[in-house]
């Protein structure tokens, strides 16, 4: 009987402390981030990125559809969209898990994208380095900043 409520007791705890960790995406509903990132596999571009993501109720996650657009930077491609988004327990790296891109030179890359959310600001600023998906091709890099258009006011705190 010891045991049983030992181990009750601490899958309790552990209930408990992960969803003190949860981030809350405040409201619900469609957000719209936007700005020029530079992006850069064997070739560098500065790319107008979009990333619209759905928030249900709750907010503790959200599904993310980044896209790029304007030519040649359209030709980039997202696979396997949408992606879960999250802030991290730091409460200012904001991550896309799991993304997947077509590039427009050889190969394509995939990895999770992470940046820092101001959360005052309301911007995402991104750095970051996806690895390549087929040897020798060369990984993938992304910076810039993104601007939250929409919904005015939304909050993602940890």
């Amino acid at each position: 009987m010891k045991k049983t409520l030992v181990a009750l007791a601490a899958t309790a705890a552990l209930c408990t402390a992960t969803s003190a960790s949860a981030d809350t995406w405040s409201p619900s509903g469609s957000w719209q981030m936007s700005g020029t990132v530079a992006v850069q596999k064997g070739i560098s571009l500065n790319c107008p990125l979009t990333i619209n993501a759905t928030v249900p109720s709750g907010g503790a996650t959200a599904s993310a559809t980044p896209s790029f657009s304007g030519f040649p930077c359209g030709t980039i491609t997202f696979n396997g969209t949408p992606y879960l988004a999250e802030l991290q327990p730091d409460g200012t790296t904001l991550t896309l898990f799991n993304v997947s891109v077509n590039t427009i030179t050889s190969g394509g890359c995939s990895g999770d994208i992470s940046g820092q959310w101001d959360n005052s600001a309301k911007t995402l600023t991104v750095n970051t380095t996806l690895p390549e998906t087929a040897p020798g091709t060369g990984d993938c890099t992304i910076a810039g900043t993104l601007t939250l258009n929409s919904p005015s006011g939304g909050s993602i705190t940890p």
